[in-house]
């Protein structure tokens, strides 16, 4: 995934209406702990301003947030309860092929990087997280389904 210099990001995200990203951009974060929800959450909200978030708990209620809203852009912890979100992935990929996907998690094994390739991640990061890549991987992705 090629990245950009942060200027390159911001100048193009403030240049856009604010309508715009609203009725056409959006992403989706799920994760089960609710103290890293809340935290990447805010952190989300403040890099991406006017940028629609929609949050959930788990996987089940990732696939109905996806159904509802077809978000541009998902974000997803692995381990999580009710529908884990390796499954959350494989039914997102069976409703949209080409949805931007970005997996976190604490797996590191040979086995969980084979099951990205299957997934067709478009990128997978490891625990513990750097912000930075996972603004960068946003932005970058972001500035495709503006163009």
């Amino acid at each position: 995934m090629a990245m950009m210099r942060n200027n390159d990001f911001h100048l193009q995200w403030s240049s856009l209406p604010m309508d715009y990203k609203a009725d056409v951009i959006s992403l989706l974060y799920a994760e089960d702990e609710p103290q890293a929800r809340k935290l990447l959450e805010q952190m989300l909200r403040r890099r991406f301003p006017g940028l629609p978030i929609h949050v959930a708990a788990d996987g089940e209620q990732g696939i109905a947030l996806f159904e509802q809203y077809r978000p541009t852009i998902v974000v997803t912890d692995i381990n999580m309860p009710v529908l884990d979100g390796g499954e959350m992935i494989e039914r997102i990929r069976a409703i949209d092929p080409c949805a931007v996907i970005i997996a976190i998690t604490a797996f590191s094994d040979p086995h969980w990087k084979n099951k990205c390739k299957t997934l067709k991640l478009d990128c997978c990061i490891t625990k513990p997280m750097d912000f930075n890549y996972l603004f960068k991987a946003i932005e970058t992705s972001l500035l495709k389904s503006i163009r």
